[in-house]
């Protein structure tokens, strides 16, 4: 599986990309085009108590994700509605707002979040191994 570092390079260097999981391609385009398809800004929140309700009432919240202590939020033109997103939440302790990542990508369509390969490492990390034996 690509690590994070791999899905940076691949999203600088690609023209297209497949996010393949369980050796199932599930969807296939350019980076620009993948990234398309998370609908909106990323604004992850660190907070223990969030009102949940408060914000899925907000139109321009596409998609909300709560659990252990983040609150992630998919959201139309995030900086504009950054502040009343937070009065809607409640007390937060860390913000962070950015665009979807590949990464974002990967985890919203295979439920999973991208991790190290293991010892095994990449084809390359597996090739320089061979090499230098």
């Amino acid at each position: 599986m690509l690590t994070t570092h791999y899905m940076e390079e691949a999203e600088m260097l690609c023209d297209r990309v497949a996010i393949v999981d369980l050796g199932k391609v599930i969807l296939l385009g350019t980076p620009s085009a993948l990234k398309k398809k998370i609908g909106g800004d990323m604004v992850l929140l660190k907070v223990s108590h969030p009102n949940i309700a408060a914000v899925k009432k907000l139109r321009y919240v596409r998609k909300v994700t709560f659990g252990k202590d983040a609150l992630v939020l998919t959201v139309d033109n995030a900086s504009a509605h950054l502040q009343e997103i937070l009065k809607a939440v409640g007390r937060v302790d860390d913000v962070e707002l950015r665009s979807p990542t590949l990464n974002d990508v990967f985890l919203r369509y295979t439920g999973k979040e991208i991790r190290e390969s293991g010892e095994e490492g990449g084809w390359g990390e597996r090739s320089m191994h061979y090499q230098n034996r």
